[in-house]
């Protein structure tokens, strides 16, 4: 099961290239400096797909790992903010949730000493139920909390 999976994961992989680094979606078609480099920056943005979902999905117990980093880009350009995302999965039957089978999460941490702003959302895409179709990271906030509704010892811990 385990090397179909990553076989599968592979695939999706060459597919991803063939697909979407490709003249059909305006890669490749300038002069061959440009389309050479054009096509190194589409691979490199499939590889930081590739790495997200893998630190997000490879671990059985949810973690927060960074979204968007210096050197990793995803969705758009935010420099002044850390974004950390966590993959939550809802059990469901028939698009109906579970709620016998599924878990309550506590988050617990502390924010760093220079944020000026915290918050934490859950997000799911529309009109899912909670049933883990998504075919993007953001369609929905199903609920959010910021920093004035969040309770902070004086180490800026929160629980």
């Amino acid at each position: 099961k385990s090397r179909k999976s990553w076989r599968r994961l592979i695939e999706t992989m060459r597919e991803a290239e063939r697909k979407y680094l490709s003249p059909s979606w305006g890669f490749g078609l300038g002069p061959e400096d440009f389309a050479a480099n054009e096509i190194a920056e589409g691979l490199l943005y499939v590889s930081h797909v590739t790495k997200l979902a893998l630190d997000l999905y490879m671990e059985k117990a949810p973690r927060f790992v960074r979204f968007v980093s210096p050197t990793q880009k995803l969705i758009g350009d935010n420099p002044d903010a850390q974004y950390y995302i966590a993959s939550l999965r809802v059990t469901t039957h028939g698009g109906v949730i579970d709620n016998q089978n599924n878990k309550e999460f506590i988050v617990k941490g502390c924010r760093g000493a220079h944020e000026v702003y915290f918050s934490l959302s859950v997000h799911a895409p529309p009109g899912d139920g909670g049933n883990g179709s998504s075919s993007g990271a953001f369609e929905q906030v199903v609920t959010d909390i910021n920093d004035e509704q969040i309770s902070f010892d004086d180490k800026g811990c929160y629980s």
